[in-house]
């Protein structure tokens, strides 16, 4: 019961509980199954628009 409660935690916090979120993350495991590829899916559906690696090297 407490993994439940600490899975609809970190759901929430990822704002993936709203209908949106559920269907995306549902999407994903259909297509890719449970792997880090589907999380890649899922963070790229719910958000694309913002920067995910900034190299700070300077050349």
């Amino acid at each position: 019961m407490m993994r439940f409660v600490s899975l609809l935690a970190v759901l929430y916090k990822m704002k993936m509980l709203s209908p949106v979120g559920l269907y995306r993350l549902i999407v994903a495991i259909f297509q890719y199954g449970m792997n880090v590829m589907m999380l890649a899916k899922v963070a790229a559906s719910m958000y694309g628009q913002k920067v995910a690696v900034v190299d700070v090297r300077k050349p």
